[in-house]
């Protein structure tokens, strides 16, 4: 699913059907994922960065940070990608 369905999906379950965060939380397609964390991703402030199983379970992609690596001169000696 897309993050913005998902986050309908999660505003329709506290707002309509008037479950608590805590309990969503506990849901198969949330387990794991802390209720604070929840609520601030359906309400648009908080985005995970790091946890990349919650940005799964949330549909946001995955994060590839790019390293430089230098030899001992400094120069550049080649450039990695890699998961946090």
């Amino acid at each position: 699913m897309k993050p913005d369905a998902i986050r309908d999906r999660l505003n329709h379950l506290h707002a309509v059907e008037h479950i608590p965060w805590r309990r969503i939380s506990q849901l198969d397609e949330f387990k794991g994922i802390p209720p604070g964390t929840l609520c601030a991703f359906a309400k648009g402030y908080y985005e995970p960065r790091k946890n990349q199983e919650y940005r799964r379970k949330l549909g946001l992609p995955e994060i590839i940070r790019q390293t430089v690596e230098r030899d001992e001169t400094g120069r550049f000696a080649k450039v990695s990608d890699h998961v946090p």
